[in-house]
């Protein structure tokens, strides 16, 4: 089964369903080369960790140039090790939706359990961009990072971590979580363009954790927060805001369909290259 629109609709059956998810990735997992949505396992720490790639139709492994790629962090949702859940919600689905808007390859790993922070599972993170970068020709200048809720938080923290690896970051409805201050966010993303989203309405992530931290990457960086971005052609490479800050007045916690889908995230986290890459 190569269509990736199939291959995701066997996925949300298995999830909804919840028999013989672990068959799945023996059926559904096309060679990377091939595009479609494949699975892939990593080992993280002596444990063997679940993790999902997609890859556009249009890559061929012979061409000269590499690729654009895209990390997605799951919210609380979608924890599991049946590395599949983290698919239902968020980016793939507006991947899926238009493949044309995401010429990306995007990796896709799966936080264990609810109670940790994504920052206790940077290494798991890192570890299946490694692997993907073994086997598929990826821009090492162009790794992006997004996430919603439990992801977004993830978001900030590992992107300020680890900012020598990330061209930029947009976490969605994220907040501030895991052993790292808002200071240190603030410090770790001076110099990387961050695109922050959240629901005005939002019961469950209050949109003061978006708003300080947006606040702490300003302090740390003295950029001029910028409320929406500009239309199609103008994001062009040198002229999109690098901080910004999008607040949806009628949405709730469950902001990232419109962020994915309706927002031109794709084009402006293509305007931006790695400055300094590993």
């Amino acid at each position: 089964m190569s269509n990736p629109l199939l291959m995701l609709i066997a996925v949300v059956a298995c999830v909804i369903v919840g028999a013989g998810c672990s068959s799945i990735p023996h059926r559904f997992s096309p060679p990377l080369s091939e595009g479609g949505l494949a699975y892939r396992t990593v080992e993280v720490g002596g444990v063997v960790r679940r993790y999902a790639v997609y890859v556009p139709r249009e890559y061929r492994a012979q061409d000269d140039h590499p690729w654009p790629c895209v990390i997605f962090l799951n919210g609380s949702g979608e924890c599991g090790t049946d590395g599949q859940r983290q698919l239902t919600q968020g980016l793939l689905p507006a991947m899926i939706n238009a493949p044309q808007d995401w010429p990306m390859i995007a990796i896709f790993p799966q936080k264990p359990d609810r109670a940790s922070t994504w920052l206790d599972h940077d290494e798991l993170v890192l570890a299946t961009l490694r692997k993907t970068s073994e086997e598929l020709r990826i821009d090492p200048k162009r790794v992006y990072l997004t996430g919603l809720s439990q992801g977004g938080a993830g978001a900030w923290a590992i992107g300020a971590r680890h900012a020598d690896i990330f061209a930029a970051i947009a976490p969605i409805c994220g907040f501030l979580s895991g052993p790292i201050s808002e200071q240190e966010v603030g410090a770790g993303l001076a110099s990387m363009p961050v695109w922050a989203m959240h629901g005005e309405k939002d019961d469950v992530v209050p949109i003061a954790q978006s708003e300080k931290l947006v606040a702490a990457v300003h302090t740390a960086s003295g950029r001029v927060v910028a409320a929406n971005p500009p239309s199609g052609s103008s994001l062009q490479p040198g002229n999109a805001s690098s901080l910004r800050f999008t607040r949806f007045p009628d949405l709730n916690h469950g902001c990232w369909d419109r962020a994915y889908r309706d927002m031109e995230l794709a084009e402006w986290l293509l305007s931006f290259r790695q400055r300094a890459t590993k």
